[in-house]
């Protein structure tokens, strides 16, 4: 990594709390809509997939859907999903497939084989028209700066971010503000985390 990878890397670190913000803003209310329809549909299993950075956001995500919504749920690697979890889906099942760019062979076939099995397939993606997008049945859409190349410090925040408001809308409907009134106070934190952590993280 050289000198002007660092400063765009840097530069994202900084967008953290802002974009926490815009997810919290759910611009659109793609978000709350999606909530909605998980109650109205009485989906009772999700699934977040995705390989990688995307994998792991779902992995970090499914406990505040299972704490705070109440909805039994699980982040697993879109091969394993795509090869082998697939055939085994119980009804009412839900899978949402995260990659930010769109573009990622391995969770676009989840979404090819998820489908074929009679499941809903739902893409995270900040690339709609993208080969992710194509294959799923429908769009949540993130859009999150992305300055350069970077660890995907920005869009694994964004994507991340996202899960846990959907986890808090599904828990607001359930009658719960607890998680939404926790993710509100996350930017500010952020913030205040970033300017205590920065210099000492320079020094070291």
């Amino acid at each position: 990594m050289n000198n002007d990878d660092i400063n765009v890397m840097m530069a994202e670190i900084e967008l953290i709390p802002d974009v926490m913000g815009k997810c919290l803003q759910d611009d659109g209310g793609h978000i709350k809509k999606l909530a909605e329809k998980i109650i109205d549909t009485n989906v009772q299993h999700l699934w977040l997939t995705g390989c990688g950075d995307s994998g792991f956001a779902g992995e970090a995500a499914a406990l505040a859907f299972i704490k705070s919504s109440k909805l039994y749920t699980r982040g697993i690697h879109a091969l394993d999903l795509a090869r082998y979890e697939v055939r085994y889906l119980q009804e009412k099942s839900l899978v949402i497939g995260l990659s930010f760019s769109g573009k990622v062979g391995r969770t676009t076939e989840a979404a090819v084989q998820v489908q074929k099995f009679g499941h809903k397939f739902i893409a995270l993606t900040n690339a709609p028209s993208g080969p992710l997008g194509k294959a799923a049945s429908e769009i949540l859409p993130i859009d999150v700066p992305v300055l350069g190349f970077s660890p995907g410090t920005s869009s694994y925040i964004g994507m991340l971010m996202t899960l846990f408001v959907l986890a808090a809308e599904i828990s607001a409907i359930k009658g719960s503000s607890e998680l939404m009134e926790s993710l509100k106070r996350m930017p500010m934190l952020a913030q205040e985390t970033l300017k205590l952590c920065k210099e000492p993280a320079l020094e070291a």
